[in-house]
C-alpha cells in the first residue's frame, strides 16, 4: 500500500531506479496503455530503501517532482485492482 493513495494497487509492479543528475524538475510519464489502468509512483529513497511509505508523488499517467542531485528515486508502475499490461515509460528532466 502506497502512502500517497488509499486504493488497491495490486497489479504486478515494475520498478525503475533513477539517480538525479541535478537539482531539477523531473517528469515521469506512461503512454500506450491500451486501456489498462496503470499508475505511476515516485518513491523517495531518503530512508535508504525502496519503500512504498516514501511516496513523493503519484499519477495516473504522469508524476512530477523536484529532485535533489545525487539522490536515488524509484519509479514504480503498478496496476489498479490487479490490472496488468504493456506500456511505454519516459523520464524528462528540466
Amino acid at each position: 500500500q502506497y502512502s500517497c493513495v488509499s486504493w488497491n494497487e495490486s497489479g504486478p509492479e515494475y520498478t525503475y531506479e533513477f539517480v538525479a543528475p541535478g537539482n531539477q524538475n523531473v517528469e515521469v510519464s506512461l503512454s500506450n496503455l491500451n486501456g489498462t489502468d496503470l499508475d505511476i509512483f515516485v518513491l523517495d529513497n531518503s530512508s535508504g530503501s525502496c519503500n512504498e511509505g516514501n511516496c513523493a508523488d503519484q499519477g495516473n499517467v504522469l508524476a512530477s517532482f523536484s529532485s535533489v542531485a545525487g539522490q536515488t528515486y524509484y519509479f514504480v508502475v503498478d496496476g489498479y485492482q490487479g490490472a496488468a499490461g504493456s506500456f511505454d515509460f519516459s523520464v524528462a528532466c528540466n
